[in-house]
């Protein structure tokens, strides 16, 4: 099996918090490659990583943020599923800290296309939950979704960010998408943002790497 890590990056690399879990990073057998693509253009930056991996004849491509925390056995989690598209748990990095993981799509009264996030009250802490869009902050695709869509068309905007828009992209093409609500990372900001499960979901603030303070969702 080959897979390509994609890091659509900003223009500087961020964090050594993130690189320090990459270096860490579990990998299948055979052949993984880490993909980095750097430049102001996120969506540019994420097409030209699935360029790479179809060059490459890759199975998998696993978008990664350099903005993001993760376990070493983060990536395996995911690939064990064997579905064409499984997203990571994790929380927007500002208040309220919704779930960037969506179940229902609806249009504004502008037009506009809007997302309602996951209700984690009340959720399991593992397995898969069905969902209609999620960041690609954490998302890994089978190559075959994108050999499915439009060459080049992956990650272009309709209305809505590079993510949204593959996500409908995807679905619209029949493939079921997917939040794997075991495989949670932290979203770095002035300080991390974690899932954390409980009887009551809540969002874990890392300040620092003993201290995390803990708040409800939607309620920061």
């Amino acid at each position: 099996m080959t897979g390509v890590v994609g890091v659509a990056c900003s223009e500087l690399g961020r964090f050594s918090q993130f690189s320090e879990c990459l270096a860490n990073l579990q990998k299948p057998d055979g052949l993984t490659v880490v993909k980095f693509e750097v430049g102001i253009d996120v969506a540019i930056n994420r097409r030209n990583v699935v360029r790479f991996a179809l060059e490459k004849e890759a199975d998998w491509v696993w978008f990664v943020d350099d903005d993001m925390l993760f376990a070493p056995d983060h990536l395996m989690k995911l690939l064990a599923w064997n579905q064409p598209v499984v997203a990571s748990l994790y929380l927007n990095r500002k208040p309220p800290y919704y779930p960037v993981a969506y179940n229902r799509r609806f249009i504004q009264e502008n037009g506009d296309p809007a997302w309602n996030p996951i209700d984690l009250d009340g959720a399991p802490h593992e397995g898969l939950a069905d969902v209609v869009a999620a960041g690609t902050g954490g998302l890994l695709v089978r190559c075959e979704v994108f050999r499915a869509l439009e060459y080049d068309s992956w990650f272009k905007r309709t209305g809505a960010g590079e993510d949204m828009s593959f996500c409908a992209r995807a679905v619209e093409a029949g493939f079921p998408l997917y939040v794997d609500l075991g495989a949670r990372m932290g979203h770095i900001s002035t300080y991390s943002v974690w899932p954390i499960p409980g009887k009551k979901w809540t969002a874990g603030l890392g300040i620092t790497k003993e201290h995390m303070l803990a708040v409800d969702l939607g309620n920061a």
